[in-house]
Parts: C-alpha cells; sequence; structure tokens
C-alpha cells in the first residue's frame, strides 16, 4: 500500500505540471500589461469565403445573408460554396444567392477533404489572398470581415475570430457549450493574445493567407483540420492572432448524447494529430524551443493526462481518502466551476437568469469530457455522423437575444 502511495504521488507531481501551465497562463497573462502588436500594413485584403456544406438547406441563406450585409467592400470578397454528400437543395440555395460551386468529384469523408480540394483548385488563383473558413450554420456580426482585417495587418498569416452562440439559452446543453467556448476564448486565446503569443484555430470563423497555405502545402490528414493546422503552424513558428471582435455566432447541438458523439469526434481528431505529427513537433521543439511548440505539446496530450488523473482519483478515492472528504470535495468541485460560469456570463454580457440551466449544468457537462477522453486514447478511428442543423436565424436576430 505505501509503494502505490509514492507511485500515486509521483505520477501527481508529474501530471502537475499540465494544471500549473494552464492555470499558471489562464490568469498570469491578465495581471501583467498587455503585449501591444502593432499595425504593420494597411492592406485591404481580398477574401474567398469558403463554406463546407452537406445537407446544410435550413441554414445556409442566414449564414450567405450576413456575408452579403458586411460592411467590408463588397469588391473585396466572394462567396464558395462546397456542397457535398448532399441529398438537399444546399447547391440550389448556394446559386440562388449568387454563389461561386466548388463541388467535391470525389466521395468526401471529412471537411478537411472538402478544404484539401479547395486549397487545390485555387492554388494559382491570384484574384484573392486570404481564405475565410465557416461552417454552413454560422452567422456572422457586421464587422466580421473588417476586424479580421485589421488583426491579419499586424502581421498575423493566420486570425482566428470569436465564437459566439446562436442557440445559446436554448437549454442546458447550448448553455454549457457556451460557456466551453467562452472559457476557451478569454482564458487561452485572449491569454495568449495578451502576452504576444499564439492563439488557436477554433473549427470555424478564421482566415489564413493563400500563400501561407501553399508555402507549407498545408492539406488536412486528420479529422480535425483546426487542431492540425494549429500544430503545423506551430512547428513552423507561425503564430496563430486571435480577434475579440470578429464575432461569429455558431450552432450547438441540443442532445446530450449528441453532444458526446461530436466531441468524441473532436478529441478523436486530436489524437490523431498527436500520433501523426508527434516525432515534427519534437523535433521543432529540440530545434527551437518556444511557448507555442511547448503549448501544443499540453493541448495534445491532454487527453492523456485527464485520463491518467481520473484513474489516479479513483484510486485514491478507493484505498486513501475517507467518504466525507470526497463529498467535500465534489461540493466544492462543482460549486467553483459554477462561479467560474457565472463570472464568464457576466464577462461576456449574457443574461443570468436566461443562462441559468447551462450555469448549473456546467459542471457536470466539463466532467463528462473524461470518458471520451479515455475512449479516444484506445480508439482514434474517426467516422463522420452528421449534425442537422436547424436554428435558421439572422444576424438582426441574433443582435435582439
Amino acid at each position: 500500500m505505501k509503494t502505490l502511495k509514492i507511485v500515486i504521488i509521483v505520477l501527481n507531481m508529474i501530471l502537475l505540471i499540465h494544471s500549473i501551465h494552464f492555470g499558471l497562463f489562464a490568469i498570469l497573462p491578465f495581471l501583467l500589461k498587455k503585449k501591444e502588436v502593432k499595425r504593420v500594413t494597411k492592406k485591404k485584403h481580398k477574401f474567398l469565403i469558403l463554406i463546407a456544406a452537406r445537407n446544410e438547406e435550413m441554414v445556409l441563406g442566414k449564414l450567405i445573408n450576413s456575408i452579403k450585409k458586411q460592411t467590408y467592400d463588397k469588391n473585396y470578397y466572394k462567396i464558395c460554396v462546397m456542397p457535398n454528400n448532399c441529398t438537399d437543395d444546399t447547391k440550389q440555395i448556394a446559386l440562388n444567392e449568387g454563389c461561386m460551386i466548388l463541388e467535391p468529384k470525389f466521395k468526401t469523408k471529412t471537411k478537411g477533404e472538402v478544404l484539401n480540394y479547395a486549397f487545390e483548385c485555387f492554388k494559382n488563383d491570384n484574384s484573392f489572398d486570404t481564405y475565410i473558413i465557416f461552417d454552413a450554420d454560422n452567422v456572422l456580426d457586421r464587422n466580421f470581415l473588417v476586424n479580421i482585417n485589421d488583426k491579419l495587418n499586424e502581421g498575423y498569416k493566420v486570425v482566428q475570430g470569436f465564437r459566439d452562440s446562436k442557440n445559446l439559452y436554448e437549454n442546458a446543453i447550448t448553455g454549457s457549450y457556451g460557456l466551453f467556448f467562452f472559457l476557451q476564448s478569454l482564458f487561452v486565446y485572449e491569454a495568449r493574445s495578451r502576452m504576444g503569443e499564439s492563439s488557436s484555430i477554433n473549427g470555424t470563423g478564421y482566415a489564413v493567407l493563400k500563400d501561407y497555405i501553399n508555402k507549407i502545402n498545408y492539406r488536412a490528414t486528420t479529422a480535425t483540420e483546426d487542431i492540425e493546422l494549429t500544430c503545423v503552424s506551430a512547428i513552423n513558428h507561425e503564430k496563430i492572432g486571435y480577434q475579440r471582435s470578429a464575432i461569429f455566432y455558431d450552432e450547438q447541438v441540443t442532445n446530450f448524447f449528441i453532444s458526446m458523439k461530436q466531441r468524441k469526434r473532436w478529441i478523436q481528431g486530436s489524437m490523431q494529430v498527436l500520433k501523426y505529427y508527434m516525432k515534427d513537433l519534437f523535433y521543432a521543439i529540440k530545434e527551437k524551443n518556444s511557448f507555442q511548440l511547448i503549448e501544443m505539446f499540453f493541448v495534445l496530450t491532454l487527453p492523456i493526462n485527464q485520463s491518467i488523473a481520473l484513474f489516479l482519483l479513483i484510486i485514491s478515492y478507493i484505498f486513501f481518502i475517507p467518504l466525507p472528504l470526497i463529498i467535500l470535495g465534489i461540493l466544492i468541485g462543482y460549486i467553483g466551476e459554477v462561479c467560474v460560469s457565472i463570472f464568464l456570463t457576466i464577462y461576456f454580457k449574457k443574461s443570468i437568469k436566461k443562462l441559468i440551466l447551462g450555469i448549473l449544468f456546467f459542471p457536470i457537462f466539463h466532467l463528462s469530457w473524461l470518458p471520451i477522453y479515455i475512449y479516444s486514447m484506445f480508439n482514434t478511428k474517426n467516422v463522420w455522423e452528421e449534425i442537422k442543423h436547424t436554428k435558421a436565424l439572422d444576424i438582426s436576430e441574433m443582435l435582439e437575444k
């Protein structure tokens, strides 16, 4: 028993490095003076907006409408819809809206494969200089493109916008999703930005220079093309910018079991990235160590860290920790997460009253990542499953909420 206790203590000390890293760099940047980044150019970028769409007839029109209402010069952006594996009127809606259509000539399995096809097709097209990637269920704030352009002019080749939620107040699941993305936005993306360090790409709502894609010859090979491009950028020592004022709204799933499937796909994709790029990541760290590379390593190994931590916690509960302390620990943890949720709600100017179900459910939602981490460690085979998007909301409707 004594040996077991020593082993658990040693492993916990090793795992504590993860917690210290994320905890320290979540809070410290807000206690120090923000690192100012100056504009290096006044260029007006020409955007090609890419929308990979699979059976998105319910929501696609609202996204296109919000793009057409941008305050950015209309001559400096165009919309390309990429229908794939569709059995509905997605393509026809895009045509009716006057969008460019790029339809893959092969059966695609992931969004990454669709984007790869676009990157190859437009490789030598000089009519634009920057891709912007959206999911069909997004809608944009009117100044999204203006603010993305401003951030690109600070010298970044990749810029992530701020993800808000279309259906934040619908139920406990959508509320918890929204709080989770708020947590990431403030304590990871905003915190890193204040340090002058690299942010991350988060699924959708990001811009990337075409020359950069061509230079690194980026083509997604995993199911999570956003995490993969973040990792490739770290390996190439290219920092990712974060633009808080470039706001877009994303639809969150409403069913807990569907959310488990969705998050399983994200974590399995992350494990694929770890497996595929680990060697390159270590070589890059050995060649030129940086905060960005270490951060990437911690992010990719988080599922492993959390799985081992859960195992050690269970062993500790069984052999070493009295039941009253277990109950007290769970209660303190729950209250702590609720307090963080309330802080995030106030910080991002949302309604506590409307979000109360999400606030109270958030600790459970957060805890539900653990079985996903464990499962994904042993099964990285990622099978795409369609998630229906039905919240057809105009940007004006979003601003009224």
